[in-house]
């Protein structure tokens, strides 16, 4: 591994045998999205509706190998397809992301920082891998907070978008960070990966005793599954949620969260995911287009889809 400059580190990557050949298009620029239930993520609507807005000529294809019929490739077989065929980059969901970091050609620092790739410029033959999630959080974190101390905060959820957002926690210099899984060796790696950072003065540990960690706790981060909606459980005992906390949440799937309803019901300062969004998409835009997208545009069309207004 050589280090070729301050913002990205260049891999060797293996490289298929045999050569597809690329598909004539019409279309100045063909994104993939490459996951599993990808019918409902809003930040590829949101990408297409800008480009509309800015005439540019953008489609983006699914790869879900659990929807297809005939094939079923792997992570390798799918990112050497989008250097063969001539993609411009794809958006990287679960179960992805970890497995993405290990097979691209450079690895930006938001990469190596986190261990989780989300999106995947191709430029000249090579696949160069981005975590736009890390930025996004941080600024959204940064704005929502506005001259607030975060303070200590209990992060939960310690899979690749826990890893995610435990990097931009750190980019924000949280007095300290705690890590809960339900699988403790999961959460155990995530503090390793955290404290093994040259870059970062944050201390992580992991959570043992939750209801401790949570009353110590001035922001709560959830990063799981849980949540999504008020037939799902809850992440966390909704009694464990005081006035005095900041709680953010990540889904967009809805927005509003059975963690932000609690947290709004009990007066703390709830953080929906929707600001979120539109810095992802405004990060996405930019690494996979080269083009700088209208933030007050994006923030329109999220407000439009949200159907509430983006603070």
């Amino acid at each position: 591994m050589t280090n070729r400059g301050p913002q990205v580190i260049h891999l060797k990557r293996y490289r298929a045998a045999t050569r597809l050949q690329p598909v004539r298009r019409s279309t100045p620029i063909c994104l993939a999205c490459i996951g599993h239930s990808l019918d409902r993520w809003l930040c590829p609507q949101l990408l297409t509706t800008e480009a509309q807005a800015m005439g540019l000529d953008l489609e983006i294809d699914r790869l879900d190998p659990t929807k297809l019929v005939r094939a079923a490739p792997n992570l390798a077989q799918m990112l050497d397809m989008l250097v063969q065929t001539g993609y411009a980059g794809a958006l990287i969901a679960s179960p992805y992301k970890w497995s993405a970091a290990r097979l691209v050609d450079v690895r930006s620092l938001s990469t190596e920082a986190s261990g989780a790739v989300t999106t995947v410029v191709v430029k000249d033959g090579e696949l160069t891998g981005y975590n736009a999630l890390t930025w996004a959080a941080r600024q959204h974190l940064r704005h929502a907070l506005g001259k607030r101390d975060p303070g200590r905060v209990i992060l939960l959820g310690a899979g690749a978008t826990g890893a995610s957002l435990a990097s931009a926690l750190c980019d924000l210099k949280v007095q300290a960070l705690d890590i809960y899984d339900l699988i403790p060796e999961r959460a155990a790696r995530l503090v390793a990966h955290v404290n093994a950072r040259e870059d970062s003065t944050v201390t992580a540990q992991a959570v043992t005793n939750l209801p401790q960690a949570l009353a110590e706790a001035d922001g709560i981060v959830n990063a799981t599954p849980l949540g999504r909606s008020p037939m799902s459980a809850s992440p966390i005992p909704f009694d464990t949620i005081r006035p005095g906390h900041w709680v953010a949440d990540v889904h967009d799937d809805p927005f509003e969260t059975t963690l932000i309803r609690a947290t709004r019901a009990v007066g703390g300062l709830a953080i929906n995911a929707v600001c979120l969004t539109v810095f992802r998409t405004l990060r996405e835009f930019h690494l996979l287009t080269g083009k700088a997208p209208d933030l007050g545009r994006l923030r329109n069309a999220m407000e439009a889809k949200a159907n509430e207004p983006v603070q």
